[in-house]
């Protein structure tokens, strides 16, 4: 646990669970400032009671989750407030990339797996949209002639309503992969469109 506090008021935590297996090492050399040497040996398994707080001035957001490790395993996050993240904005005369996403309050994302013969991976937001919207753009003139001449854009709106499983097994007798895919609640409200040679074209 990592806490730190401004007048007895604890403005941010950071808490962590760890699983590892039997020889976890870290270490490192600090010197005025500055961390050397550092060397980890040894596997996280399991990464358990994920709680970070941020307190800005009495508005308090935190996000909790877990996340297990290995052929094994599953991954859960939640937000308690919305939240809307740019996860990328550059452009140029030559490129141009957008990007951000929405997520509601309360709501979960749930990711599980199994790896092997037999096996499935999993992605569920337990029957509720996980977030208000999303968007990309993605766009590029290789002539640099100050027109976009390629590119693509994705959007939605109350966007990841979905429970998709892919499950598999190979039958070990004819060495053939046997698949099958289960979903509900896919979202249906998804724009994608593609732009070529400065033609806009809807795929979806």
């Amino acid at each position: 646990m990592f806490s730190m506090f401004d007048d007895d008021v604890e403005i941010c935590h950071l808490i962590l669970g760890v699983s590892t297996d039997d020889h976890l090492r870290v270490s490192w050399d600090y010197n005025n400032g500055h961390i050397t040497n550092f060397e980890w040996d040894g596997r996280i398994l399991r990464v358990t009671n994920l709680d970070i707080m941020l307190n800005l001035q009495g508005d308090v957001f935190t996000v909790t989750g877990n996340w297990d490790f290995g052929e094994s395993g599953s991954f859960n996050i939640e937000f308690n407030k919305d939240v809307t993240i740019t996860f990328v904005d550059f452009e140029n005369e030559i490129f141009r990339i957008l990007g951000h996403v929405s997520f509601y309050a309360d709501r979960q994302l749930g990711i599980s797996w199994h790896w092997g013969d037999m096996g499935y991976f999993t992605v569920t937001t337990y029957d509720e949209p996980l977030g208000e919207n999303f968007y990309l753009e993605i766009l590029y003139d290789r002539d640099n002639q100050g027109e976009y001449r390629y590119g693509m854009m994705i959007a939605a709106d109350e966007f990841l309503n979905t429970y998709f499983n892919i499950s598999w097994y190979r039958d070990q007798a004819h060495s053939r992969p046997y698949w099958w895919i289960a979903s509900g609640g896919l979202p249906s409200n998804w724009d994608i469109w593609l732009l070529w040679n400065y033609e806009w074209w809807e795929i979806l």
